[in-house]
């Protein structure tokens, strides 16, 4: 059954225990200062800094001080200015659009364009990010403006009216004593922004940078796909150019589509010509055309604007709004809006949405900026990332601006078109701006049913996650559930709530796993120190006398029931049934007593047992262990020595061995039965096998 040939394979230094370790490195044990003293060191720190340190403050907080002095005009510029270009020329058509799905007008969009990218321009630490409207965050406002907006016929704040809008904006304040209590739609969207850059703001003074280590890549792909269909069914007015009643609450998709169904019959016909002749220009790019560009330049074609403007060119020299009764953007005033202060009376109304629309626009911004920071080797400072957003979020608010993210499309199409700094941003912003003053009114006539179709087409690669999701069944069938419950949610209750419910399941399954350390039986593989799996090598075996067992995942109070189910079944040995099961059997026999039993309980192990004399648990995976944790294994040392066997640890953390004093675990399992390493254990160990004694190890050191 065992490998009674193998050779144990000596390594190269003595073997160690981990007192041996210890005394070779001369351990100390950390000084435990309380909280006054690393405040008052924190505090004197703060005020001896020098003026180098001040400068350093500076340049974290403005990266963009640290980037310009340095910055390579020769080889970086153009390739930022190109990016920037071909970034703002994207931001128009999908500004305009997902202003829209904010139920704001258009022209917010490009505002949307040029302040939060400014400002995140000279704030972040990300030298990627392309900030802006974002399709999911502008949806999560919507709703908010939805709820506390009035929309009546011709109001300021009416989508599409945005020079009346602006006009109210810049009344004196004695005509806007007289005007109702009520809030446009602009007003709303303008406090969710304010709020979403407070909380920001705030998460980042907490530190609290690593709040999305919740929203794990499935939770995040499965919360796209279900908001990405929220998306697309909030733009079916548009593409078939009909009227559908505003639904709210769980199911309210379903509800839509069935009202969009039962009013197909009305649809505007011209309005779904220019739908599909729309969406069929845009997919022919981005399936036969993008593809073969891609191989000549790194430039993109810019097919979103290209159809906004034929849609434009078209709408003017036919006039489909008056001789089809197609819907059009409406007015673009340009320039630059007038600051107006956002209404602080609805902060605490909006204050719950927009702290979860600041946590979804973050965690998507943020896992952009790391995978960008990655592949061209810099870092990115996540509590930078939210002082950032939050201050241009707050900037902003006061230019009828709603929240801002990243998006994927407009950060790879950044990155490919040869940005290298935020200076890309900056050229983006000033692109932007040339736009607002001159540009701006040209887009007044412009179909609806364009940018509507620019967003459905957009979405398909947020739709196309559910192959994620396929994907990882045959990896974890726990993650595609967790996608799958998640994207549901968001389907069908709602786009927070969903959300909600996908963080709740995600907790729920890191507490499970949690629940459950991973036990392994390890053999050595032949001649080599190397222990791995038994079940996974083929020529791993096992060594004689002991047994191995890998323990991975934290120990705590809540999983040591789990944990001792585990071991039990790793090492194939259960001693509490085998002693029940031996004395059951040695109360049978005559020659046995109730006091012989009490004292010898090593008398009732059965023959195969004393073929075993060790379980050795390798603790390298074990990262975290509670006094609760630390004690059982004390007491599940004294459940195996009770059957002869003695439990030993191998390659245990300072951590865990801090905890195992502290507990006061090392009079249980003695300083003999911790070593270095696996093999330190077996070659000590083998020691006494061979000399046929339990002693504590003795090292060669």
């Amino acid at each position: 059954m065992r490998g009674t040939d193998q050779v144990s394979v000596p390594i190269t230094r003595p073997a160690l225990t981990v007192s041996d370790k210890r005394e070779l490195g001369g351990y100390q044990t950390p000084p435990d200062d309380g909280v006054v003293v690393r405040c008052r060191r924190y505090v004197r720190k703060q005020l001896t800094c020098s003026p180098s340190d001040v400068r350093d403050v500076v340049s974290k907080r403005i990266p963009i001080l640290g980037l310009l002095p340095n910055y390579d005009f020769r080889s970086l510029l153009i390739g930022d200015a190109i990016a920037g270009l071909t970034v703002a020329i994207l931001q128009i058509p999908l500004g305009m659009g997902f202003a829209l799905l904010a139920n704001i007008p258009a022209i917010c969009g490009i505002y949307m364009a040029f302040f939060p990218v400014l400002v995140y321009a000279v704030l972040a630490s990300s030298q990627h990010n392309s900030m802006g409207a974002f399709a999911v965050i502008t949806l999560m406002t919507g709703k908010v403006v939805n709820e506390y907006a009035t929309f009546p016929e011709g109001s300021p704040g009416a989508p599409g009216n945005a020079t009346a809008f602006l006009a109210s904006v810049n009344a004196t304040a004695s005509a806007a004593a007289d005007m109702p209590v009520t809030y446009t739609p602009v007003e709303v969207a303008t406090i969710v922004c304010f709020m979403v850059g407070v909380w920001s703001v705030v998460l980042g003074m907490l530190s609290l940078g690593s709040v999305t280590v919740f929203f794990n890549d499935m939770l995040v792909s499965g919360f796209s796909t279900g908001a990405a269909v929220h998306v697309m069914v909030s733009q079916l007015k548009d593409i078939f150019g009909i009227k559908v009643t505003p639904f709210s609450g769980p199911f309210k998709i379903i509800y839509t589509l069935s009202d969009v169904i039962s009013k197909l019959p009305s649809a505007n016909v011209a309005t779904i010509v220019i739908s599909a002749v729309s969406m069929f220009i845009l997919s022919v790019n981005n399936e036969q055309l993008k593809p073969r560009l891609a191989k000549v330049t790194k430039i993109p074609m810019p097919i979103e604007l290209i159809v906004v403007i034929i849609g434009t060119a078209v709408s003017y020299s036919i006039n489909v709004h008056e001789t089809y009764s197609v819907n059009i953007v409406g007015e673009i005033p340009t320039g630059l809006p007038m600051p107006a202060m956002p209404p602080f009376s609805l902060a605490a109304a909006v204050a719950v949405d927009s702290l979860v629309i600041a946590i979804i626009a973050y965690a998507g911004s943020f896992s952009l900026a790391k995978i960008f920071a990655t592949k061209h080797d810099y870092e990115v400072d996540a509590n930078q990332e939210l002082y950032a957003m939050g201050i241009g979020n707050v900037i902003s608010s006061f230019f009828s601006c709603a929240p801002m993210a990243a998006a994927i499309a407009r950060v790879l199409i950044q990155d490919a078109a040869g940005g290298m700094t935020q200076v890309a941003g900056l050229v983006s912003a000033f692109v932007i701006l040339w736009v607002l003053l001159f540009v701006g009114p040209i887009f007044e006539v412009l179909p609806k049913a364009c940018l509507a179709s620019i967003i459905v087409v957009a979405l398909k690669e947020m739709i196309m996650k559910v192959f994620d999701m396929i994907a990882m069944w045959k990896v974890s069938k726990v993650d595609s559930m967790l996608w799958t419950v998640t994207a549901l949610a968001v389907i069908l209750i709602d786009v927070d709530l969903g959300l909600l419910i996908g963080v709740l399941v995600a907790i729920s399954v890191l507490v499970v796993r949690g629940q459950h350390p991973k036990i392994t039986k390890l053999g050595q593989l032949p001649g080599t120190d190397i222990y791995a799996d038994i079940g996974q090598y083929k020529k791993a075996t096992e060594v004689d006398g002991m047994v191995i067992l890998s323990v991975e995942g934290p120990l705590h109070f809540a999983n040591r029931d789990n944990f001792k189910a585990k071991l039990f079944k790793g090492s194939g040995i259960n001693p509490v049934a085998l002693k029940k099961e031996r004395m059951a059997e040695a109360k049978k026999n005559p020659d046995y007593s109730d006091d012989i039993l009490k004292q010898n309980d090593t008398a009732l192990v059965s023959p195969l047992m004393k073929q075993i004399k060790y379980l050795v648990l390798d603790c390298q995976g074990v990262d975290a262990c509670d006094a609760p944790a630390a004690k059982y294994l004390a007491r599940m040392h004294g459940v195996y020595g009770a059957v002869g066997i003695t439990l030993c640890l191998a390659s245990v953390s300072d951590d865990v061995m801090r905890s195992l004093e502290v507990t006061g675990v090392l009079a249980t399992i003695t300083a003999g039965r911790l070593f270095h390493s696996v093999h330190d254990a077996v070659t000590l160990l083998g020691v006494d096998i061979a000399s046929g004694s339990e002693i504590d190890a003795v090292s060669k050191f």
